[in-house]
């Protein structure tokens, strides 16, 4: 009885540092961006996962569709195939020669 408690006690003791380690690290993610950080207008298409530059991440999920805008602070995240397309006038610059 006392070997299955202390099994109980350090399963709880275990649980607890993982959670302690796990919320030290989101309060030490940074909140503001950094001066040298950007996403590009390139898209990644066609399915899930990941694309990732320290120290933030953009998770995706096939199939899910993710029309219109999402904003938050001062950040904007525009999701679609084509988004952000009327935002430029010319598109390709090879049309001008």
């Amino acid at each position: 009885m006392l070997r299955k408690k202390l099994i109980f006690l350090a399963a709880g003791v275990l649980c607890l540092v993982a959670l302690s380690v796990t919320l030290a690290g989101i309060r030490a993610a940074p909140d503001t961006p950094t001066a040298n950080y950007t996403i590009p207008w390139w898209t990644v298409d066609s399915g899930g996962g990941a694309s990732q530059g320290d120290p933030y991440i953009l998770l995706g999920t096939v199939g899910q569709p993710e029309p219109g805008i999402s904003a938050g602070g001062s950040y904007l995240l525009k999701g679609g195939f084509w988004s952000g397309v009327l935002d430029y006038r010319i598109y390709a610059p090879l049309l001008l020669r």
